[in-house]
């Protein structure tokens, strides 16, 4: 069980050894600008010379493809790796993954293109009994996402809807956003779409929520087009018309699903499959117009995953001492119930909340809010779609955690700055505000990748997160490198912000 937990948190804790020791030889390389004697990176590897000299040979040969992006020199001196500004070390890592047997084999169950196992296997030059492991392990994965694997022919089994939600999660796991894996679907074309939306809706995303949202999309066109449908006639049933401006979005979603043969059934269930994928996604700092508006219409019609937030909310209110808890502020409601919305329309891991970093609060605070969580399970055990939605602890506690857990510990202030860089050397530029940052300041720094084909933004600061909404932010744009003065300019206006929280 201990390999597909990893697998939950990383796609590459799937790969074979030889493999990963690749991986952390070229990450050892790139780590520091200078020559890496043959000891150093044989008591790195934990492995003999011999075993060294054979992968630096190995890592010469399939660098090649990257010509004249980076390039690996072996001298007297020992190993210098060399690349480019703008090269993304990260892509190595896609591309060993990507060729990988556990990559290939969701992938194409995913594709729906597998004939038999036996004539996998002969593709992927490996032997039935090692093909017959790697179905198992994923057979015990996918069990996490209520899905199975037909073996004659192969077929991943289970709803539609939950199938496109694994394959999110095995999809942003495997790219974070850094590259853009379905040739099918114009990319530029989906993020139009999006801000069109945000537009419409006022409250925009980041970066990386835009990014997973045209995964999402991305992903329901792969499979529609192979002729997988959601056929759940009733699981999103009336979820646009929660929101204000449904005729408005309707047009904004069918061009999302052009060029798709659907009829109008099958049409209105992907729009509303779409819709929930931007239900799910939103994190407010403040009560926008629109917040209010929607948060009016869940009033009135009281879906199940609000009553979950009012249930909760008002559980929390009566049960735990705290001061400066409203559990009528519009904007706790709104997060919650997006997260109870999550939960209630798939099950296993928040594709969202994958990379979010929680700031470790007391064990005392973490036992209260436990605590909470199970005496109120236990007073709703007997409503079952209530249950359905609360069965799902771990991802609810750490969801909670940001919004609920300040109330229970005084010393809990997400100091969080989200960096985020979405350039082709983003890696670089991450290494880089890792030094120069995360020493100097007591906070936490949270710092995403983003792929963007034509890098004209090299850094931007995209949210500030802390118990008090601050309601102004400035972004750092810089077209070219930073230079130093830059980044002091930035390490100030952060500093600044912290002391202002």
């Amino acid at each position: 069980m201990k390999r597909i937990k990893d697998w939950r948190k990383n796609m590459y804790d799937f790969l074979d050894k030889y493999t990963k020791r690749k991986m952390k030889l070229v990450q050892l390389l790139l780590s520091e600008d200078r020559y890496w004697s043959l000891n150093e990176v044989a008591a790195y590897l934990n492995c003999s010379k011999k075993t060294v000299q054979a992968d630096i040979r190995n890592l010469k040969n399939e660098l090649l493809l990257w010509t004249p992006e980076i390039s690996l020199e072996s001298s007297s001196k020992g190993y210098y790796l060399t690349k480019v500004p703008h090269f993304n070390s990260q892509k190595i890592k896609i591309h060993y993954l990507q060729t990988s047997v556990s990559f290939s084999l969701f992938y194409h169950l995913f594709l729906g293109d597998i004939v038999s196992f036996t004539h996998f296997a002969k593709k992927q030059f490996i032997s039935y009994s090692l093909m017959n492991k790697e179905v198992n392990l994923l057979k015990k994965e996918l069990m996490f996402y209520a899905l199975s694997i037909s073996a004659n022919p192969p077929t991943l089994n289970g709803l539609e809807t939950q199938i496109r939600y694994y394959a999110q999660c095995f999809f942003w796991n495997s790219y974070s956003g850094i590259d853009w894996p379905f040739s099918e679907t114009n990319r530029e074309e989906l993020l139009g779409l999006i801000l069109e939306i945000e537009t419409l809706f006022e409250h925009p995303f980041n970066q990386i929520e835009r990014e997973q949202i045209a995964y999402g999309i991305a992903i329901a066109r792969s499979r529609i087009s192979r002729g997988f449908l959601i056929q759940e006639e009733i699981h999103f049933q009336n979820l646009t018309a929660l929101a204000p401006f449904d005729n408005q979005l309707i047009p904004l979603y069918k061009k999302m699903l052009a060029n798709l043969e659907l009829t109008p059934q099958q049409l209105e269930r992907e729009i509303e499959h779409l819709f929930s994928l931007m239900a799910i996604i939103p994190t407010a700092t403040q009560p926008t117009q629109i917040i209010k508006k929607l948060l009016m219409n869940y009033e009135i019609q009281n879906p199940i995953y609000y009553q979950a937030t009012k249930a909760f909310l008002n559980a929390f209110n009566q049960n735990v001492k705290t001061i400066d808890f409203d559990f009528q502020d519009p904007t706790l409601q709104f997060n919650l119930t997006s997260i109870h919305t999550h939960a209630y329309f798939f099950i296993g891991l928040p594709t969202h909340h994958i990379s979010r970093t929680i700031i470790p609060a007391s064990q005392e605070a973490k036992d209260t809010l436990g605590k909470l969580y199970d005496d109120f399970f236990d007073t709703i055990k007997d409503d079952y779609e209530l249950k359905n939605i609360f069965q799902q602890k771990e991802f609810l506690l750490s969801s909670y955690a940001p919004h609920l857990m300040p109330y229970l510990d005084r010393n809990y202030y997400e100091k969080k700055i989200r960096i985020q860089i979405i350039s082709n050397n983003g890696r670089h530029y991450e290494s880089k505000l890792k030094r120069d940052l995360i020493d100097y300041y007591n906070f936490n720094i949270e710092i995403v990748s983003s792929f963007e084909d034509t890098a004209t933004i090299d850094l931007i600061l995209t949210d500030v997160m802390t118990t008090q909404s601050l309601n102004s932010l400035n972004c750092f744009l810089w077209s070219s490198t930073p230079s130093r003065g830059d980044w002091d300019r930035l390490t100030n206006h952060l500093k600044k912000l912290i002391d202002h929280a």
